[in-house]
């Protein structure tokens, strides 16, 4: 249970990470299970083009605006715990619903991106995805192709 905490614990600040590093142009690489990779790195990552930019940016400000609320339930839970008003099992219950609401808005900003891109951007997509998801886990990424 501990460290079911954790990763919730860790997902939600990259969650939260990500919009901020988009909206900033930052290098925010994130993506699965609750982080967009901002626009710079799929523009780099996938070969975007002129056309596909403006659909993929406002993909990505969507996603971003309508996982808000969840990202900043998270983030006052995270603080709460920090400052010892309450204790992580307290807002279990919260952040994992918090979680699961960015995941289901997730699956969906997954689909409104293979309808833009190409069938070769988005399986480059996917295992940019999946490169991520090993480097959080902890393992070596396999290429991207």
């Amino acid at each position: 249970m501990i460290r079911k905490l954790g990763v919730t614990a860790l997902v939600a600040g990259l969650v939260m990470a990500a919009p901020v590093a988009a909206q900033q142009g930052g290098g925010m690489r994130m993506g699965g299970m609750g982080g967009a990779p901002s626009m710079e790195v799929l523009k780099k990552e996938l070969a975007l083009t002129s056309e596909q930019e403006p659909k993929v940016q406002k993909i990505l400000d969507a996603f971003a605006a309508d996982t808000k609320e969840y990202r900043d339930a998270l983030m006052e839970n995270m603080q709460m715990v920090r400052d010892g008003v309450v204790t992580r099992e307290a807002v279990q219950a919260d952040n994992t619903a918090a979680m699961g609401k960015i995941r289901e808005r997730t699956a969906r900003l997954n689909e409104e991106l293979k309808v833009v891109l190409t069938v070769e951007q988005y399986t480059r997509y996917e295992a940019f995805l999946e490169a991520q998801r090993s480097r959080m886990r902890g393992q070596r990424p396999p290429p991207i192709r």
